[in-house]
């Protein structure tokens, strides 16, 4: 019984951190910014696709006193589709490593946009301002 009440904890622990999402409305909106990082170097307006393949790509903030809970990236993702032609997804964390699945639909030319960024501090979440970035060659 011992042991089948742990097994039921752990599947029970595991399953409620994988709940966590991030929210872009009904959430306080605050001005730290965002900073977006690869290889160690700030982005400003252009993202090398070949860096994008090689790097990990990391968020950061201006107020390190805030963490990073998670973010929304998205970009063109070329259907063809008249009513939704776009692709994005969540991300847990502060990064989207390099060669990541996500990552390697993106064409040169297409816009990353790095939105929706949830903050945390002193327990409360918080919603900061996002970013886009053109992919260049």
């Amino acid at each position: 019984m011992k042991y089948l009440f742990s097994f039921l904890w752990i599947i029970f622990s595991v399953h409620s951190n994988s709940q966590t999402t991030i929210k872009c409305e009904g959430v306080q909106k605050i001005n730290n910014s965002a900073l977006v990082k690869i290889n160690g170097l700030n982005q400003n307006t252009d993202i090398r696709k070949a860096d994008l393949l090689k790097y990990d790509l990391e968020v950061t903030l201006k107020d390190s006193s805030y963490k990073i809970i998670g973010f929304i990236a998205s970009f063109d993702c070329h259907s063809r589709s008249l009513l939704f032609d776009f692709s994005a997804r969540t991300y847990l964390g502060n990064r989207i490593k390099a060669n990541d699945n996500f990552i390697k639909h993106i064409w040169v030319g297409d816009q990353l946009c790095i939105q929706c960024i949830n903050v945390e501090r002193n327990g409360m979440t918080f919603v900061i301002p996002g970013t886009c970035f053109q992919i260049t060659e």
